[in-house]
């Protein structure tokens, strides 16, 4: 398929879903899952406008990103239904090993990272780390503090001097 994008595992290992664009004739965003034993690909109902999936570990939700505006979104398999989780443009969603939070991060000038407390959609900002640049890949470890690595020196500027031939 084409427009396939961020795939993630069922907490069971038998499904890999993953964010569709241009997928199908409607051409429209969703959440595609692919049963690994038989193969079959199939679009989860009402999960139309969502990319960037993550699995929770208990599996009952799905996390992503709105088409419309980047904002997290949780899909919940019981109800077949999204609901938008940050008013706040963020993304890069990623899940606690219990499933009690959903952490992500926002961008532009007032980048930070924030979780959600999932039972009552709590949200928090739990870091707004000043004159450090963030980077795209963070992780919650078991404590649920945060794991990400810190980028430095991307922005150096060089001057190139050579003979032309």
């Amino acid at each position: 398929m084409t427009g396939d994008w961020d795939p993630t595992w069922s907490p069971d290992g038998a499904s890999l879903a993953f964010g569709c664009a241009n997928c199908g004739p409607a051409s429209a965003a969703s959440i595609h899952v692919v049963d690994l034993k038989t193969g079959r690909v199939s679009a989860l109902p009402g999960s139309e406008g969502i990319w960037s999936p993550r699995w929770s570990p208990d599996g009952r939700f799905i996390a992503g990103v709105s088409t419309s505006g980047a904002k997290v979104v949780l899909y919940d398999f019981r109800t077949q239904k999204q609901s938008q989780l940050s008013s706040v443009t963020g993304g890069y969603p990623s899940w606690s090993g219990d499933g009690e939070f959903l952490f992500y991060r926002t961008v532009g000038d007032d980048a930070s990272w924030w979780r959600v407390r999932i039972r009552d959609r709590k949200t928090e900002r739990i870091a707004f780390p000043k004159n450090m640049r963030l980077t795209l890949w963070f992780a919650p470890a078991p404590n649920n503090s945060l794991i990400t690595a810190r980028e430095v020196g991307t922005d150096e500027i060089f001057a190139l001097d050579w003979d032309a031939p």
